[in-house]
């Protein structure tokens, strides 16, 4: 009989004397024993945006902190702090009168422990892998932070407890009176980890050069245009041109991991567009060491009609709000030289 155990390492769960469970940034729990003749399989996942968090290569660190030994009085299993690198864990344990807040603490000073002292795990796998031949035991999630095109991830550490109970259906029980200790067959089980993400920005540079320029200002408009998992990104630029041929600006904060459309909406007073008036470019995240910046480019010339004349840039900035968030419009008026 093969028994699939799901666990949602969600929400804090409280421990009683015959429960052995797995929490996020606490404990969960796993349930088959690998010393009893099956073989544990465990799954460390996330509860939702998988293929994002894939993306993100992030990778799945287990530490084994503990031995799961059965108690000759009791049908359950008590925690031996036997790993030497995690014997001070001992210290005030208490399997029968912790509370979840408890667990939360146990789960920080394992963690202390296995980045003070760096720690070797017993094994690191992708998230999402599945990890065999485990033995009884309480054992340490970690994921160290990861970051994918668009997104930056942490994950909270857990605490994984094998084995547990489950009852007819294969999922996990947490009573002192109901459920089977699932020990003796081959079994898969799955921890889903708490996680958060933030959205990685990037910056978009728009050079601008003229073709015989007749030395008036001018003021060419770009529109900043792109679809991201947040909708319709819409921004604005402007360049100024005061005689010189060459000129550039940059637009920082932008939703990074998306291919945005570049138009140029006003050539400028006195001048025409002399080229493609529209490009694509991919804005890739900044970088801690180097900032990349995606580049475009757009080349004018004199119209001949000797106008000249200012604009008004219309910026749109991001405010996450209360309601889900929204992008807001502001107005920067953009004078000629000297007035």
């Amino acid at each position: 009989m093969k028994h699939k155990l799901r666990i949602y390492a969600m929400a804090a769960l409280v421990l009683c004397v015959t429960c052995v469970l797995a929490v996020g940034g606490t404990l969960t729990q796993a349930a088959t024993d690998s010393q009893q003749g099956g073989e544990d399989k465990l799954t460390i996942n996330v509860a939702s945006n998988e293929s994002q968090v894939k993306e993100a290569s992030a990778q799945a660190q287990l530490y084994r902190v503990a031995s799961a030994v059965p108690d000759g009085r009791y049908d359950t299993y008590n925690y031996e702090f036997d790993v030497p690198e995690f014997a001070s864990l001992k210290d005030g344990f208490n399997q029968q009168t912790y509370t979840a807040e408890d667990w939360k603490e146990l789960v920080k000073r394992a963690q202390k422990i296995a980045e003070d002292n760096n720690v070797s795990p017993i094994v690191t796998a992708p998230v999402g892998d599945t990890i065999t031949n485990l033995k009884d035991g309480l054992y340490l999630v970690l994921i160290p932070n990861a970051s994918s095109g668009k997104y930056n991830f942490t994950f909270e550490p857990t605490l994984v407890s094998m084995p547990g109970k489950v009852d007819s259906y294969g999922n996990p029980v947490y009573t002192t009176d109901q459920g089977t200790w699932v020990k003796d067959v081959t079994a898969s089980y799955e921890i889903n980890v708490k996680w958060s993400m933030e959205a990685r920005k990037g910056g978009l540079k728009i050079n601008k050069s003229v073709n015989n320029p007749n030395g008036e200002p001018a003021t060419f408009t770009f529109l900043i245009e792109g679809e991201t998992d947040n909708g319709t990104y819409q921004n604005y630029a402007a360049v100024q041109f005061s005689g010189n041929g060459n000129q550039s600006t940059t637009v920082n904060g932008i939703p990074a991991g998306y291919e945005y459309t570049v138009t140029e909406v006003d050539s400028g007073a006195g001048y025409q567009t002399d080229g493609a008036n529209a490009q694509k470019v991919k804005v890739v995240a900044d970088q801690t060491a180097d900032v990349q910046t995606a580049e475009v480019n757009f080349t004018n010339a004199p119209s001949g009609s000797g106008k000249q004349g200012y604009g008004i840039e219309n910026h749109f900035v991001w405010d996450d709000g209360e309601s889900g968030g929204d992008w807001v419009l502001t107005q920067i008026e953009i004078k000629r030289p000297n007035e």
